[in-house]
């Protein structure tokens, strides 16, 4: 089996299981969005942007350093989860102390006791099973799609029974420590691996792992300074409304597309000694992000209203706006992955700092400047920064790869999203009023599906059909679908 067919074979294991978590997580929204208010969202917001960014400066990027180093052994294994659990546990402690000080800076005593009991999550994901690790290594995503469908059934089991207990922001918590805790406990039921404590391998982890300790700081920073002043310029309930947007409009991106990826990207270090193979994987993975990304995005742009008003209830109609233009936000989201990825596989950890630094820096200086403007020219600054940043990225990581061809690749993009906002902007046109929103909405996404079909059939046809990665592309999606036929025609029988 060739290296891009057990790839795009993890990447439909793993689209899967995300999909499959998100319809779980998508009744569990249902019903929390009816029952709590956005002002709960709102102080769930702030707790976990305090805890989230806890975790990011105790990731030292030991997972990535076993993925992507050539020989792996027990001491390299045991080495990160040492590492892991020794920061993990002293910024914990670190976290209760300053819980007054983040309480008395949002003015509001509810943190006192949200905080802490949130931050167990910290110590209990510290000390989960790294074999899981291992897993993602060999591309052995089986086990692991077992292990999160059954976290998303017990954590959405946890929430909805809180909620319609206490009806209060407390189920949210219950889900989040629930799905902790199961992934703890699953990692060594389930799996035989024994870890031990060693720093033997701390030096050699320590050189790669500072950048990136660095590099996870600064990207956090950037990706959630837009939640953080959201949650000290506007009021509790525009934060709620924010966060939860920010939240599903994130969902293709993160739960679809970045798991088809992840498979694509991991192969980039066992290529990237051979520039053929190397260009030949990275065009893949544009392909797939050029047929999934721009329709995904510009679909829910253009049929917010809807989408929010099915999924949260008319009580969040009010932040329908915000949610389409932050959905945008999956295009730069994909692309950027690809960037990073290729400028991590060459070792150039150094240069991902340094570009967090600066779009860091930039953000806040523009987003800062704004706090006076409507949340919805908040959300379109952020969109805009994001875009521009990560094409100067996307440039830098691949010119190099496709040197003249480049200018070619980035007029592919354009064409695929212009051809993504006329069709997104076509659905509304077939959005049948007359009949219940669900049903409505179901006809226009299946018609603008089908219209992106033949879009992509023409593109395809007039500009790649001499392309060898789109012919390999061609070839893997005809060979998925006579598989599936023949698995169906099994169970027909």
């Amino acid at each position: 089996m060739s290296q891009a067919t057990i790839a795009l074979k993890g990447a439909f294991i793993l689209t899967i299981t995300k999909l499959s978590e998100r319809l779980l997580g998508l009744v569990s929204t249902l019903i929390l969005a009816r029952l709590l208010l956005p002002e709960d969202f709102g102080i769930i917001a702030i707790s976990l942007l305090v805890i989230n960014f806890i975790e990011v400066i105790t990731d030292t990027g030991g997972g990535l350093y076993i993925i992507s180093k050539d020989e792996v052994d027990h001491q390299d294994i045991n080495t990160f989860w040492t590492i892991d659990i020794i920061l993990k546990l002293l910024v914990f402690l670190i976290l209760l102390a300053i819980t007054p000080i983040v309480s008395s800076y949002y003015d509001d005593v509810r943190l006192l006791t949200l905080l802490p009991v949130l931050a167990l999550m910290i110590p209990i994901g510290a000390f989960t099973n790294p074999h899981l690790v291992i897993l993602r290594r060999t591309q052995n995503y089986t086990p692991i799609l077992k292990m999160d469908i059954t976290k998303k059934v017990l954590s959405i089991s946890a929430t909805i029974t809180v909620a319609l207990i206490y009806q209060n922001y407390w189920a949210l918590i219950a889900g989040h420590l629930t799905s902790n805790i199961v992934k703890l406990v699953y990692s060594y039921a389930v799996f035989d691996y024994r870890p031990k404590f060693t720093l033997c391998k701390f030096t050699e982890q320590w050189s790669f792992s500072k950048w990136m300790l660095a590099k996870g700081v600064l990207g956090y920073s950037r990706s959630q300074l837009d939640t953080f002043l959201v949650s000290s310029f506007y009021s509790p309930e525009n934060l709620g409304g924010y966060h939860v947007s920010k939240y599903l409009s994130n969902m293709p991106g993160t739960d679809a597309i970045s798991p088809a990826l992840d498979p694509l990207l991991a192969s980039y270090s066992r290529n990237k000694k051979d520039l053929d193979s190397f260009k030949h994987q990275v065009m893949l993975t544009l392909l797939v992000i050029m047929a999934t990304a721009p329709p995904l995005a510009t679909f829910m742009y253009f049929n917010s209203t809807a989408i929010v008003s099915l999924i949260l209830g008319d009580k969040w109609i009010t932040f329908s706006e915000v949610f389409g233009i932050l959905s945008l936000l999956v295009i730069p989201l994909a692309i950027g992955r690809v960037a990073g990825q290729i400028v991590t596989s060459q070792g150039k950890v150094k240069v991902l700092f340094f570009y967090d630094l600066l779009s860091l820096i930039v953000m806040a200086g523009v987003l800062l400047s704004l706090s006076s403007i409507s949340i919805e020219a908040f959300s379109t600054a952020r969109v805009a920064i994001d875009f521009s940043f990560v094409l100067l990225l996307f440039i830098y990581s691949t010119t190099a790869i496709f040197k003249k061809d480049l200018l070619i690749i980035l007029l592919y993009f354009i064409t695929v999203i212009l051809g993504a906002l006329g069709l997104g902007y076509l659905s509304q046109v077939y959005f049948f009023i007359e009949l219940p929103i669900f049903i409505s909405l179901t006809l226009s996404f299946i018609i603008f599906c089908l219209t992106w079909l033949v879009f992509c059939y023409l593109f395809f046809s007039l500009f790649l059909r001499n392309n060898h990665a789109a012919l390999h592309l061609k070839y893997l999606i005809q060979e998925l679908g006579v598989k599936c036929s023949l698995q169906l025609n099994k169970f027909k029988h």
